[in-house]
This record gives structure tokens, C-alpha cells and sequence, in this order.
């Protein structure tokens, strides 16, 4: 089952639990992401924009938290928009620590025929295939470039 299938699932068990705020919040999720993939040829999304997408999603809600934290009167704002956040949160995936995602690219970088620059666009490439929206992509590139 792909990510978009589980969050319809989940939407559904909000509904029937109820919770019309929380099914609310995965209708804005699923259409934003549904559009992605009608928007580029009317393909199924990825589970890759989805967790892209919720996590832009809960970086800018988590920015408007700030702002409404500094305004008087403003705690519902935030009180809703860290539900948002909630429940958003449940379909981002971890993200790698430095030490794995050091040892991922070590492994990648161990199996590669050539140990240099070029070899970069190989590296993301196997890290993307394996670890999609689970790493550090600034960090991932210091790693590679000085296992490289």
C-alpha cells in the first residue's frame, strides 16, 4: 500500500471515529497531493512528494507558530496549527542520524567502481532510491563529498 492509500485509510478511521477536524486536516493533505500527480500527466503521486509535501506543510506551520506566539490572544491559532502538525507528522518517516546516514553513504560509496567527484550524481542517486525524504541532503553532500 502506498503513503496516499495509508492517509486516506487514516482520514477514514478519523471519520468514522469522529474527529471531523483531523479528517479535515488529511482532505487538505490528500488534495494537495493528488494534484501533484494529475498537475504532471494525471499519474499517482509518490510517497516521495506526499512526505515532501507534509513536511512543507509542517515547516510552515511550524513558522506561523512562531509569529502567532508573539501575538497577543493568538493560542487557539496555535493550538490548532500544532494539531496540524500532529497529524501531518505521522506519514514524514524519521530522519537518518549523521551516523547512519554516514554509514549509508560509506556502504554506497565502498561499492562504486571510481572514488571521485563524478561519482557524486551515483551517490544521490542510490541514497534517493533507498532513503527518499529520510535525510539531511546538505549533510549527505558534506559526507560524500569527503568519503569521495
Amino acid at each position: 500500500m502506498n503513503l496516499i492509500d495509508k492517509i486516506k485509510q487514516t482520514q477514514l478511521g478519523y471519520r468514522k471515529a469522529g474527529d471531523k477536524t483531523k479528517a479535515s486536516i488529511l482532505s487538505t493533505l490528500i488534495g494537495e497531493a493528488e494534484a501533484i500527480g494529475k498537475n504532471d500527466g494525471n499519474r499517482q503521486v509518490t510517497d516521495a512528494e506526499v512526505i515532501k509535501l507534509a513536511k512543507k506543510f509542517v515547516d510552515n506551520n511550524t513558522a506561523n507558530i512562531v509569529i502567532y506566539r508573539a501575538q497577543p490572544g493568538a493560542e487557539l491559532k496555535v493550538e490548532v496549527l500544532e494539531v496540524e502538525n500532529q497529524v501531518y507528522a505521522q506519514f514524514i518517516p524519521s530522519q537518518l542520524s549523521e551516523e547512519k546516514l554516514r554509514e549509508v553513504i560509506t556502504e554506497i560509496v565502498s561499492g562504486l567502481p571510481e572514488k571521485n567527484a563524478k561519482a557524486m550524481g551515483e551517490v544521490v542517486k542510490q541514497l534517493k532510491a533507498q532513503f527518499e525524504g529520510q535525510y539531511d541532503a546538505k549533510l549527505a553532500s558534506t559526507i560524500a563529498k569527503e568519503l569521495l
